[in-house]
């Protein structure tokens, strides 16, 4: 096992001292788009990561349903499109029923307070949660799916060729990470075309809404690095609201050098201080404002605490689901029946969790989430404890004051903070959580990770750009 934290540093040394940023392939600097993706492949081959997001093969009833996404998802054609609008949102595909309809949790609450307001939504495992909360949407499925089929005839008989060979030395050498060299230039051949294609067609896009700003949820996305890049060659503002973990491993968030190449989006909106003065964006390229979190904001006040909470939730994710998942089951067979087991699985295991956690399924006491119509906050409301590795959830979770326990794993120096400030407790096993349900801390300031009035905080800057 390797130290999280020590990969972090070399892993930003050697782009400095390589120059990764100013390599460059008929004008893609293709380090931008796959230093996170390079990152934890590192992870996973030095600790044993799983994956993310797993996808499951596509069978006939889902290509016939990707194919009514690109007939009945598509519609507009930018050229055609003559509407301005002051605030184009690249939307998260991830969203919450609220009311009957799914809701952006990130924002949704932008198009709330401005009329002049289009968002720009690309596939989830190539759908779209509906009905949607939000009106004024423009879905991407067709560039999507025609994307891909060009992209891979380019790449059988166009590949490009990339020398890296001194960066994979340096990995192995100084991490001891044995990655492919060739399935690494394939990667690279595989996104320049991608995003030849994307570029083209974002910049008709932009042409065509000509925004004051543009909204990002997730920046380091494929999609949004072009997007960025693009918005930056005409001098549009970009805008990123934080979704999730950052912090100082994170390496979407921290950079040891400056480079004029960097795609980051010229404006950060971050939880609070706390998670600002943990990440290392270049002080040149990016303006950080802590200004809290919408949902959070309105979460916490209207999931209020159970007076007799009895439920344990496990918090998990793709890259750690297969350990979580069997302390969960074991944990079922040794506690007493008054306590409920509660499985919140990542949106990204929704589909297919049954083959991949199929233990979980033998016991009658853990209740599986495993869609997006449930809060997360109310079930922290009937929650005493919380289990889980890195998520951004273990924060929101301490404004419940939920004993925290994280399982003693690499990628536990992800909440290393926590640990240090004693909000979480190490485990290894069912048998460290049994023993835990009484003598863990469980009264925590919350507000240290949480500035409140996100929602105004985020609109006064917007108003100041706009």
């Amino acid at each position: 096992m390797t130290d999280v934290s020590k990969v972090m540093d070399v892993f930003l040394d050697i782009e400095k001292e390589l120059n990764l940023f100013d390599r460059e392939f008929d004008g893609f600097h293709f380090w931008n788009y796959t230093r996170v993706y390079l990152y934890n492949t590192i992870l996973k081959e030095l600790n044993g990561r799983g994956e993310a997001f797993p996808r499951e093969n596509i069978g006939f009833s889902r290509a016939l349903s990707i194919a009514r996404g690109c007939i009945f998802n598509s519609q507009y054609k930018f050229k055609y499109y003559k509407k301005k609008k002051d605030i184009l949102i690249m939307g998260s595909p991830r969203k919450m029923l609220v009311e009957g309809k799914y809701k952006s949790i990130y924002s949704d609450f932008i198009a709330d307070n401005y009329s002049s307001t289009l968002t720009v939504e690309r596939p989830f495992n190539y759908m779209h949660f509906t009905p949607s909360y939000s009106q004024n949407n423009f879905y991407l499925d067709s560039m999507f799916v025609s994307r891909e089929i060009c992209v891979r005839v380019m790449q059988r008989f166009r590949p490009i060729s990339v020398n890296i060979s001194d960066l994979i030395g340096r990995i192995k050498e100084e991490l001891g990470a044995d990655i492919s060299e060739a399935s690494f230039v394939k990667r690279i051949s595989y996104l320049y075309y991608r995003y030849k294609i994307t570029k083209k067609y974002f910049n008709k896009m932009l042409d065509a809404i000509s925004p004051k700003i543009v909204i990002l949820i997730c920046y380091y996305n494929f999609e949004n690095l072009v997007l960025i890049e693009v918005c930056r060659e005409k001098g549009i503002p970009s805008l990123e609201i934080q979704h999730g973990l950052t912090g100082k491993m994170h390496s979407a968030y921290n950079f040891g050098c400056y480079n004029k190449n960097i795609l980051v989006p010229d404006i950060f909106c971050t939880y609070s201080s706390f998670w600002s003065d943990s990440i290392r964006l270049p002080k040149e390229l990016v303006r950080v404002y802590d200004t809290g979190s919408v949902f959070y904001d309105e979460q916490i006040v209207k999931y209020k605490k159970s007076e007799n909470p009895k439920a344990i939730i496990f918090l998990s994710s793709g890259t750690v689901g297969n350990r979580l998942s069997e302390i969960a089951y074991e944990l079922s067979t040794m506690i007493d029946s008054k306590y409920q087991i509660i499985y919140k699985l990542h949106p990204g295991e929704y589909e297919n969790w049954k083959s991949r956690y199929s233990i979980l399924d033998k016991a009658p006491n853990i209740q599986v989430i495993d869609n997006a119509d449930t809060s997360l906050y109310e079930l922290f409301s009937q929650s005493i404890m919380q289990v889980g590795v890195y998520s951004t959830a273990l924060y929101e979770g301490l404004g419940y004051n939920l004993k925290t326990l994280v399982l003693d794993i690499p990628d536990a120096a992800f909440v290393s903070d926590l640990i240090a400030l004693n909000y979480a407790t190490l485990i290894k096993d069912a048998k460290d959580i049994l023993s835990k349900l009484d003598d863990c801390i469980s009264n925590y300031d919350s507000d240290m990770f949480w500035k409140k009035d996100a929602a105004k905080n985020i609109c006064e800057i917007i108003d100041r750009v706009i």
